[in-house]
């Protein structure tokens, strides 16, 4: 008689459960990196913020009022796509571009920080990052990637249903 040989390997089953906990995990870690991702931009853009109001203040210090922009708008920092920070809905508007006039402005009194630079859709159709200073309003608006976002670096926040938008007005 013939010996019945015990077989080795795995039933399909349990290829499938491992590959089906495999799929879960892989999930749960692409959320997780996602969200990491986000804060860290927020976070970029929070600090950069924090450090340009301490840049914009002292020159308003040692010049007597800010640097002027051209357009009413500049972008704080440097690296956004086409030098533009704020994109009206129409995808036409640039409301916030980087200036150099007011980049070299601000180096008088220090180095500038750079915001975070990855663009973010808002639901109206306009596409921001970062932030931007608005000359005559002395004011900086800059946005966070998601819903109620808290305002790290001060000022006040307005929700764009996914995005959050600070501003703080200067003195």
């Amino acid at each position: 008689m013939w010996a019945k040989q015990k077989q080795r390997g795995f039933t399909i089953v349990e290829l499938l459960i491992v590959i089906v906990v495999i799929g879960i995990l892989a999930a749960i870690a692409i959320v997780a990196y996602n969200g990491i991702q986000t804060r860290a931009e927020n976070n970029k853009t929070v600090a950069a913020v924090n450090q340009s109001v301490k840049l914009l203040m002292l020159y308003k210090e040692l010049n007597g009022n800010y640097p002027a922009t051209p357009s009413g708008y500049a972008c704080l920092g440097t690296g956004y796509n086409n030098g533009i920070c704020f994109t009206q809905a129409d995808g036409v508007s640039s409301a916030g571009q980087e200036t150099a006039s007011f980049n070299t402005a601000l180096k008088t009194v220090g180095s500038i920080p750079n915001a975070s630079t990855v663009p973010i859709a808002m639901q109206s159709g306009s596409i921001v990052a970062g932030a931007s200073f608005e000359y005559g309003a002395n004011m900086i608006r800059y946005h966070l990637n998601g819903a109620s976002q808290p305002c790290n670096a001060g000022g006040t926040g307005y929700n764009y249903g996914n995005v959050t938008q600070c501003r703080i007005i200067l003195n």
